[in-house]
């Protein structure tokens, strides 16, 4: 397991999980996967990220910033590599991190939930904790698909510097 002491990073790791992987499925089975680091002390936000949605960065103010992709998914290409990215981050700075099952949500006419709509959701709750942050954008899907149950996996997480 990487920790903000370890010498391995989240990019390294993706790359033997790649290697393993792509040994272990059948030809053209993929995945996505997204490893974080979060250094606490320094407070520094370090990322890798194969082919998942890496995330959102909600700055005071309401900002919006997407962080970036590193690398394809994983089981593409056996000799894929992965950037590592960091983030210093400010008290205050929030992130939101998710599956793509949460902005592909769908509703009963077939219309997506979106990145943008997910995005301009956690701006619109930016005072409240994470936990309440998760809880109402979760309520937000569980209307918008008006269905108690999703085809996809709905995870994510959230968190604010302090």
């Amino acid at each position: 397991m990487a920790t903000e002491d370890s010498d391995i990073s989240a990019g390294e790791i993706l790359a033997d999980v790649n290697r393993r992987f792509e040994k272990t499925v059948l030809p053209g089975n993929f995945a996505s996967m997204f490893m974080a680091i979060w250094n606490s002390q320094g407070k520094v936000f370090s990322w890798a990220s194969a082919g998942h949605a890496p995330g959102i960065l909600l700055k005071p103010g309401g900002r919006l910033h997407c962080l970036d992709s590193t690398g394809l998914l994983l089981g593409i290409d056996p000799n894929s590599s992965w950037n590592m990215l960091s983030l210093s981050l400010q008290t205050g700075d929030q992130l939101l991190l998710f599956s793509d099952g949460v902005p592909e949500t769908t509703d009963s006419a077939g219309k997506i939930f979106t990145r943008q709509r997910l995005a301009e959701s956690f701006a619109n709750l930016q005072e409240k904790s994470p936990e309440e942050t998760l809880a109402a954008i979760k309520e937000q899907l569980t209307l918008f698909r008006s269905t108690p149950s999703s085809h996809d996996d709905i995870t994510m997480i959230a968190m604010r510097v302090d």
